[in-house]
C-alpha cells in the first residue's frame, strides 16, 4: 500500500534505490531505515515553545481576582528593632527587602532578606553592611542585580564622622557584595534619606539631601549618577537651585528613555510659583538634551503645609506623584489626605488634582506610590482611623487605580492582624500582579514581641482567568499546520498548550505539547487524524483552568515537496544503499 505521506517525487527516488542491482537482498533493511525515520523527525517537533517577549504587556479584558495573604515577619531569628525596610521585586518574583536593626547605641546592621518564588520561603537575612546606618533604599537592574544606598557617619573612605551617602551593589551571578563605594565625596556637612534609581542601560541615579549649601547654608536636594560603561560618578548637582530655605522629602525615578525626574517639598516663599506654604517641586533631566529643565510648582492647588512626596514612572515616561496635604479642597477636610498628579510626558502639562484617600477622616501620613506593567496605580499610607473596625491604632492602608477605566476601587486595611502602631511603609509589584507590602510595626505578632518589626505581607493573584480558544481555521487543516488563538490574560506569563486524539475532559496525566509567552502558537507536521486541544494561562503563582475544547480535523498530504524530513530519510537511505554497493564491489575485485 501506497504511504499517504509521501509525494510522487519523493516516490520517483525511492524507486531509483529499490531498482539498482546491487541492492537485492537489502531493501528489506533500507525501506526499513526509510520508514522509521520519518516519524522519528516527525516527533523532533513535538514540543515547541514559542516566544517574542516573556514578560508581553497583556491587554486582557477578564480581570483576576486578588486575595491577601497573612502578615510574615521578617526580622526574625533573635532579631529586633527593625526599622527603614525598603522593597523591590525582580522578573521572576523573588522579593528583596533591605532592612536595618539597631545592636546598641547609635550602631544599626543593614540586612537584605530574600523571598525565593521557585521554593517559596525567605532567606537568611545577609549583612550588608554595619556601624551608624540611617535611611537605607534599593532598587534592582535589568539584569537582577541589586543597588543599594544609605547614610552612615562612621569615618570610612575619608567621609569624616558626618553622615554621608554610600553605595554598594550585589551580583545577580555571583551573589556577592561589591566594595563600598562613597557617594557623597563632595559634601562637607550632614546629609540624609537618600533614594536610588537605575535606568535601562545600568547608571545608577541617587538623590539625597545635603546641608553643604554654597549659597545660604540650608539644606538642598543633591544629586550624583555612576555611568554604567565607566563605572565613575559625576560630579554633585544641586537640584534645588534657587531656593534659599529648606528642600527635603526627595524622590527619584527614571523612565525608559533615561529620562530623570525627581521630586522634593520646599520651604521657600514665592518659589517658581508658590505662595508662603509648603509646595512639592519637581525637576527632570532631558536624557536627550543632555540639561535640566526649569524647577515646577506640582502642588499648585495647595494652600497649606505639604509632606512626604513620592514619585513613580509608568512605561509611557509619565510621572506620577502622590503627597500628603491639609488643604481642604474637592471635598478632602481640613485633615490630611493624599493628593495625586500626574506629569503627562507628551504634552508637558500636569493633570488636575486628585484626592486619592476620600474615605478618610482622619490624617494620613508616608504615602507611598508605584505603577505595575500595566500602568495601574497603586498607593498606600498610615493612618490612625478605624475604617472597618480595625481599631484606633494606626494601620496601613492600599489604593488602586485601573489604568483603563481610571478609576479607583475602594480603600482597604493592609496590616489587618496588627493591635499596635504600624508605619513607614513600601510597596512593590510584580510582573505578575502580585502587590507585596513591607512595614514596620510594634504588634506583638507570632511572637515577635513588643519592639519594633519588619513586617510583609502580598495581595495575590487568587484566581486567573480562564482563557477562550478561538476556533481553528482552517478546519479541516490539509497542510498537517494547525495555527492556535486564544484571548489574553491580565498577568499571564506564559501558556500551555495540550492536545490529544480523544476529547480533554481533564489534565490529569496529560503534558502539554508546548509553551508559548504569547497568545497564539502553530502546531507544524501533524499527522492526519482528529485533534482536541485546550490551553491553560499561567503565571509564578498558578495556573488557570482549562479553556475551551476546540478540535480540527488534519487531512490529507503534509509534507511539502521535498520537504525537509524526507529528504533527510531519503538521505540515510541513499546513504545505506552507497554503503551496500561499495562493499559488495570490493568483495568482487
Amino acid at each position: 500500500m501506497d504511504n499517504p505521506y509521501i509525494k510522487s517525487r519523493d516516490k520517483v527516488m525511492i524507486k531509483v534505490i529499490i531498482k539498482s542491482k546491487y541492492s537485492k537482498g537489502y531493501f528489506g533493511i533500507i525501506f526499513f531505515i526509510l520508514v522509521l525515520s520519518i516519524p522519528i523527525f516527525q516527533n523532533s517537533f513535538a514540543f515547541q515553545e514559542q516566544s517574542f517577549n516573556k514578560y508581553k504587556t497583556l491587554n486582557g479584558v477578564d480581570y483576576p481576582t486578588w486575595d491577601w495573604t497573612m502578615t510574615e515577619v521578617i526580622s526574625t531569628g533573635g532579631l529586633n528593632t527593625g526599622y527603614d525596610s525598603s522593597i523591590t521585586v525582580d522578573p521572576i518574583g523573588n522579593v528583596y527587602i533591605l532592612w536595618k536593626y539597631y545592636t546598641g547605641g547609635m550602631n544599626a546592621t543593614l540586612y537584605l532578606s530574600t523571598w525565593n518564588v521557585t521554593t517559596n520561603s525567605w532567606s537568611t537575612p545577609e549583612i550588608v553592611s554595619t556601624n551608624r546606618i540611617n535611611h537605607p533604599s534599593l532598587c534592582i537592574d535589568s539584569d537582577t542585580n541589586i543597588h543599594v544606598s544609605w547614610t552612615d557617619s562612621t569615618d570610612i573612605l575619608g567621609a569624616g564622622t558626618d553622615y554621608d551617602v554610600f553605595y554598594k551593589f550585589r551580583n545577580a551571578t555571583t551573589l556577592n557584595w561589591s566594595t563600598l563605594e562613597l557617594v557623597s565625596t563632595e559634601s562637607a556637612n550632614q546629609t540624609y534619606d537618600p533614594k536610588i534609581a537605575v535606568d535601562i542601560k545600568g547608571s545608577v541615579h541617587v538623590v539625597w539631601n545635603d546641608y553643604t549649601d554654597p549659597d545660604a547654608g540650608d539644606n538642598d536636594v543633591a544629586y550624583k549618577f555612576k555611568n554604567a560603561t565607566n563605572g565613575v560618578w559625576n560630579t554633585t548637582e544641586i537640584i534645588s537651585v534657587g531656593s534659599g530655605d529648606s528642600s527635603t522629602g526627595q524622590d527619584i525615578g527614571v523612565d525608559l528613555a533615561g529620562n530623570i525626574h525627581i521630586i522634593w517639598r520646599d520651604y521657600e516663599s514665592n518659589y517658581y510659583g508658590s505662595d508662603t506654604d509648603v509646595d512639592v517641586f519637581y525637576r527632570f533631566w532631558n536624557a536627550t538634551s543632555f540639561s535640566w529643565h526649569d524647577v515646577e510648582l506640582v502642588s499648585s492647588e495647595s494652600t497649606y503645609f505639604v509632606t512626604g512626596p513620592s514619585l513613580a514612572m509608568d512605561s509611557g515616561g509619565n510621572a506620577h506623584i502622590v503627597w500628603q496635604d491639609g488643604t481642604n479642597i474637592l471635598g478632602s477636610g481640613n485633615d490630611y489626605d493624599v493628593f495625586y498628579k500626574i506629569k503627562n510626558a507628551t504634552s508637558l502639562s500636569w493633570t488636575t488634582l486628585e484626592v486619592v484617600s476620600t474615605e478618610s477622616t482622619n490624617s494620613i501620613g508616608s504615602p507611598e506610590i508605584t505603577i505595575d506593567s500595566k500602568n495601574n496605580v497603586h498607593v498606600l499610607w498610615a493612618e490612625s482611623f478605624d475604617y472597618t473596625g480595625e481599631g484606633s491604632d494606626r494601620d496601613i492602608y492600599y489604593k488602586f487605580k485601573n489604568a483603563t477605566s481610571l478609576s479607583w476601587n475602594l480603600t482597604e486595611v493592609v496590616s489587618t492582624e496588627s493591635t499596635d502602631q504600624s508605619q513607614d511603609a513600601f510597596l512593590s509589584v510584580d510582573l505578575f500582579g502580585t502587590v507585596h507590602f513591607t512595614w514596620q510595626d510594634n504588634t506583638d505578632y507570632l511572637g515577635a514581641g513588643t519592639d519594633t518589626d519588619i513586617h510583609y505581607k502580598r495581595l495575590y493573584i487568587s484566581n486567573l482567568p480562564t482563557t477562550v480558544l478561538d476556533p481553528i481555521d482552517p478546519n479541516p487543516s490539509t497542510t498537517g499546520n494547525v495555527t492556535l488563538n486564544w484571548g489574553d490574560v491580565e498577568y499571564a506569563s506564559k501558556y500551555y498548550v495540550y492536545r490529544s486524539t480523544s476529547s480533554i475532559s481533564s489534565l490529569i496525566g496529560l503534558n502539554p505539547i508546548a509553551v508559548s509567552y504569547v497568545n497564539a502558537y502553530q502546531d507544524n507536521f501533524v499527522s492526519n487524524d482528529y485533534y482536541y486541544y485546550v490551553i491553560v494561562a499561567a503565571t509564578p503563582y498558578i495556573n488557570s483552568s482549562m479553556s475551551n475544547e476546540e478540535t480540527v480535523v488534519v487531512n490529507g498530504p503534509y509534507i511539502t515537496e521535498f520537504s525537509p524530513n524526507v529528504l533527510i530519510a531519503v538521505g540515510l537511505t541513499i546513504s545505506t544503499a552507497l554503503i551496500v554497493i561499495l562493499r559488495r564491489r570490493k568483495k568482487k575485485h
